[in-house]
């Protein structure tokens, strides 16, 4: 059929996706009109399950070599001058869409000899990507006037959003800016085992020398093949890490960037189109991850705000809806795991029906980081769905997450933010939210076989505990003291011990009436207590959790020898001691009469 026969019998759905011919003309169409589309050909070749086998292995072809190599390109290698460059192979051994790859020798100072990767900027491209930045930038302009009569509400501001891709694009052509990303990202992974980035050892504008590393393209390797599916655990750890900590990610990791080595290592290359985020988009990222997990649906929607989906300021009306949207739309989708395949779980009227209330009905926007990060994702997902056609994002990456959050120390706030706050008083540790998230955060620990080996292995929720546990023993403590005084005994007495175990406050009383839920909730069988009018201390005497777990941490401290069952019992009695001088100072009587 002719093109535009094709084109009609794809609108009304009567061209399959197993046309090859079709899918090896498009491909070369966007081979055709340059970097900027060959891109997003790359994008769509990792989604097999979105445009299906066929047209996924012809796409796939712009990931590896788009073109034969310009022999013009040697003579720009040679004309970067580096001096420790001896030698350059004649013909490319990998050509993409910006740049190509010759093999080479370089003698360090010492004179050993390395095996390089020169990568240069191939003829042209400069001037190629301005003129498709350039139609981006009024496609920005055209889609201000219109867009808004179809998306309602929605805030983007699609001039700042195509501006955003259009400037990262560009700085995949500065190949010295490349060579300094790719070192900051080459320091952050040292903290990822098997992911390693490979050392920059000179750069120019249009010439980046790297040290060669050998190994397989991902997209070589077999569907299901152990060492994609390695490869994929790889690739969650660093992006979780890029994401939550270093708040500086990859944007660009198809298939052609990602080399399974002879060392079994994850190496990235490519380090052209970086995403920096900043602190404090990796903090709101790790508190909606923390939120997903506990499915705390106003939390998601303030980290949403955070990160620019939505406007900081929401009337209340308006944050309702996004939380009722938020969860019909999120919530299925978490329960079933996440992923491609989610879908499948619930009706796809119901979903499409709130999505379309999502873009008509609330502010929306779209941050060109976030953007960046979704492309990233579709990738990624795209490369684990080859290898576990099953593979759930979702289940994947929350539990990555939510380790994170408590081995990272100046998370305790947001740990506390998240778990706080049972009855809307912000006093109390809410116990539904504690055993989601140990229960996630456990599925990821090589050593934790319970929740409390969660509680104590990490540093942020140890952290925590130990702050519950000093808050804990003094009320129960002066809970006992007041209800063994009652209202017996000389009034001097009773204000004496009212400077040294003052009364439980009504916010206190309703923390310690609570706790034995809080405490249930670090067991994975056991009930709540029920006898309500029973004394606190007898409740939680009931929870095994509560009675095991303190047993287990002396054991682990004092007969095991366990250094964070000893730093967590140190720091328990160091914060109890405090209070203890404190209040001794208050009755007018010595520091020193605390142990």
């Amino acid at each position: 059929a002719a093109p535009g026969a094709r084109g009609q019998l794809w609108a009304a759905g009567a061209l399959r996706r197993d046309d090859a011919r079709f899918a090896r003309d498009a491909a070369a169409a966007l081979e055709r009109l340059g970097p900027t589309f060959i891109k997003i050909g790359q994008l769509l070749s990792v989604r097999e399950d979105v445009v299906g086998p066929v047209w996924a292995a012809e796409l796939a072809r712009l990931q590896a070599t788009v073109s034969v190599g310009s022999p013009d390109a040697v003579d720009a290698i040679w004309a970067a001058d580096f001096v420790h460059l001896k030698r350059v192979n004649a013909t490319a051994a990998a050509c993409a869409s910006v740049a190509q790859v010759h093999r080479g020798t370089w003698q360090g100072r010492d004179g050993e000899v390395t095996e390089v990767a020169c990568k240069v900027l191939r003829p042209g491209v400069r001037d190629a990507v301005a003129v498709d930045l350039c139609v981006l930038l009024r496609a920005g302009e055209a889609l201000e006037t219109w867009a808004p009569r179809v998306l309602g509400q929605s805030n983007v501001d699609w001039r700042l959003l195509l501006g955003g891709l259009a400037s990262a694009l560009w700085s995949e052509l500065d190949f010295e800016g490349e060579g300094e990303r790719q070192e900051k990202f080459r320091r952050n992974m040292h903290a990822v085992e098997h992911v390693t980035v490979p050392r920059v050892l000179g750069a120019t504008r249009d010439v980046l020398v790297s040290e060669w590393v050998d190994g397989r393209a991902l997209n070589e390797l077999s569907d299901r093949s152990w060492q994609l599916k390695k490869s994929v655990d790889c690739i969650r750890n660093a992006y979780c890490q890029a994401l939550y900590v270093d708040g500086y990610f990859h944007a660009d990791c198809h298939g052609g960037n990602l080399l399974w080595t002879a060392k079994d290592e994850l190496c990235v290359l490519d380090c052209g189109l970086m995403v920096e985020i900043g602190r404090e988009d990796s903090l709101a990222l790790l508190s909606l991850s923390l939120a997903l997990a506990a499915r705390d649906w106003a939390r998601v929607v303030s980290a949403a705000a955070s990160l620019g989906f939505l406007p900081e300021t929401l009337d209340a009306a308006t944050r309702s809806e996004a939380e009722r949207v938020a969860k019909s739309i999120i919530g299925p989708y978490l329960d079933s795991g996440g992923g491609a395949k989610a879908i499948n779980a619930y009706q796809a009227s119901t979903l499409f029906g709130d999505v379309a209330q999502a873009s008509t009905g609330l502010p929306t926007s779209l941050p060109p980081s976030m953007v960046l990060l979704g492309r990233a994702v579709l990738q990624l997902e795209g490369l684990a769905l080859r290898a576990d056609p099953d593979f759930k994002i979702v289940d994947d990456i929350l539990p990555v997450a939510a380790r994170l959050a408590q081995q990272r120390s100046d998370t305790s706030s947001l740990l506390r933010e998240l778990l706080y706050g049972v009855a809307g008083d912000g006093n109390s540790i809410d116990g539904s939210k504690l055993r989601s998230l140990l229960k996630t955060a456990q599925q990821t620990s090589t050593s934790a076989t319970s929740s409390l080996d969660a509680v104590l292995e990490d540093e942020a929720t140890r952290a925590l505990a130990c702050d519950e546990a000093v808050d804990a023993l003094d009320s129960l403590g002066r809970d006992l003291v007041w209800r063994a005084i009652g209202e017996r005994g000389p009034p001097f007495l009773r204000a004496k011990a009212e400077a040294l175990v003052p009364r439980l406050s009504e916010d206190e009383s309703a923390v310690v009436s609570r706790l034995p839920e809080a405490l249930a909730a670090l067991d994975d069988d056991a009930a709540t207590p029920e006898d309500a009018d029973a004394a606190p201390l007898a409740r939680i005497a009931k929870v095994p959790a509560a009675r095991d777990g303190a047993a287990a941490v002396f054991q682990a401290a004092i007969v095991d020898n366990d250094a964070a069952s000893q730093e967590s019992l140190a720091q328990v009695a160091d914060g109890l001691t405090e209070r203890l001088r404190g209040r001794l100072t208050d009755a007018g009587l010595p520091a020193f009469l605390a142990p």
